[in-house]
């Protein structure tokens, strides 16, 4: 039974251990990103670079506070997902189309910081986002 519960433990930790990994890859990824956005906006609309980096800050500021937290409810998931998406709609305007469709009681459910956030910024890096070919993203 101890050795049982010994390897239940260990899994757990391996799992968390992994987990932290993850999420020490995510914060440099997103910022790197956010900041070649940030560079393509500004010859094209410096009115809109500035608006970008006031919610960026404020963005990252979220993005910091969940990073600490192991579980996030489903409603502060979509919350940093729907300023994330703010954040990519002014770089993409039009070409970008997306469509979350959540359940009725989102502060019930729970899920790991960003995971909304990572298939979302993998689904715009991964596929053309262009005026004649828009990406189109349902979750």
């Amino acid at each position: 039974m101890d050795l049982l519960l010994k390897a239940e433990r260990q899994e757990k930790a391996n799992i968390m251990t992994q987990f932290e990994l993850l999420k020490s890859k995510i914060n440099p990824h997103f910022l790197f990103n956010s900041l070649n956005i940030l560079a393509a906006l500004i010859p094209e609309d410096p009115v809109r670079a500035v608006e970008f980096t006031n919610r960026f800050s404020k963005l990252y500021r979220g993005l910091l506070e969940l990073h600490e937290q192991p579980i996030i409810t489903l409603e502060q998931e979509l919350e940093f997902a729907h300023s994330y998406l703010y954040l990519q709609k002014m770089r993409f305007s039009d070409s970008l189309h997306v469509q979350i469709d959540t359940a009725d009681d989102p502060q019930h459910y729970c899920l790991p910081p960003f995971t909304l956030q990572i298939l979302l910024e993998n689904a715009i890096k991964h596929n053309v986002v262009a005026e004649k070919q828009p990406l189109h993203i349902r979750i």
